[in-house]
């Protein structure tokens, strides 16, 4: 199966982040060559100012970022010090250019003021995983702030800056994903790092999987949007919550009674793939503001499939 939805993934339309986050499910799956091949492409779409991937000259300000692990590691990998040098110019551009509010949370897009949870999957990891632990986890602080909703503990989706409301309210279910993997994603590094903190992110990824397991159905999935029972049944949400739960467990920092709830998403999702490997119910590309399939859907799969046999689920 993985290698089925392997091939549908590497057969679909990619922008950025859709580059970034299936070479990333190569990495963790160890094919090294295809990802290798995909960062190098990464590269040589850099645009001058030190994006990744610039596809169709993205207005994309953060996704760009998805690309900067894969292009590190295959650069290292090879011992090709302009793969490396082009990962760090992606970084710089998210440390020093990229527009923010003054606390740090980078504007998702160009030419506009709006915070995404989206960005949470990326933008602190990224400067953390190139020695910016400082700047990563204040990027990550200024985004809860203004996203984390202290009443049921999600994230809403778009804070605008500039108009000090919310562009887009809800709690939509792949942007919590994206906060939940970021932020296993942060607490991997800062125990790599033996870094005490790691228990503080740890404490945050599981306050966020309790309030998101209000919402998990018995039979494994979750809504679009996590509260509103009226919007479709989402496969990304599921398999990203099962994926950031293997994880964590994996490396000590949760409780393994987590497990059965990720069992059941992940049974959920494997349920919704065809025999052509395509996953269906994800919030569709290119608008994700639908049910479909997307790059991304067929990323996190691979990733929470890895995930899950290295704990022989």
């Amino acid at each position: 199966m993985i290698d089925k939805v392997r091939l549908a993934m590497l057969c679909m339309t990619r922008q950025c982040w859709e580059q970034g986050v299936a070479a990333q499910a190569l990495l963790e799956l160890g094919d090294m060559d295809a990802m290798g091949l995909m960062a190098r492409d990464c590269v040589v779409r850099q645009n001058a100012d030190g994006r990744l991937c610039d596809v169709e000259n993205t207005p994309a300000s953060v996704d760009p970022a998805f690309c900067v692990e894969a292009v590190l590691a295959a650069g290292r990998r090879m011992g090709d010090q302009a793969m490396i040098d082009a990962a760090m110019r992606n970084v710089d551009y998210l440390l020093r250019r990229a527009p923010s509010t003054p606390d740090g949370a980078r504007y998702h897009m160009l030419g506009g003021a709006e915070v995404w949870a989206d960005g949470l999957a990326v933008g602190p990891h990224t400067l953390m995983l190139a020695g910016y632990v400082e700047e990563g986890l204040a990027y990550y602080e200024a985004v809860k702030r203004r996203l984390c909703d202290p009443a049921t503990g999600l994230y809403h989706h778009i804070w605008h800056e500039v108009k000090q409301g919310y562009s887009r309210p809800c709690h939509w279910g792949v942007g919590n994903g994206w906060a939940l993997v970021g932020l296993m994603r942060m607490a991997r590094i800062l125990l790599d790092a033996g870094d005490a903190r790691a228990a503080a992110i740890a404490g945050d990824f599981a306050a966020l999987a309790d309030a998101m397991l209000h919402f998990q159905g018995a039979d494994g999935l979750f809504h679009d949007v996590l509260d509103d029972a009226g919007t479709f049944l989402e496969s990304e949400v599921t398999e990203m919550f099962a994926y950031g739960i293997y994880r964590m467990v994996a490396m000590g920092l949760l409780d393994g009674r987590y497990l059965g709830y990720a069992d059941r998403a992940r049974r959920a999702v494997t349920q919704r793939v065809g025999d052509d490997g395509v996953l269906r119910g994800c919030s569709g590309s290119p608008t994700f503001d639908r049910e479909g399939t997307s790059v991304e859907g067929q990323a996190h799969f691979i990733m929470m499939e890895v995930a899950a046999r290295a704990l022989a689920r």
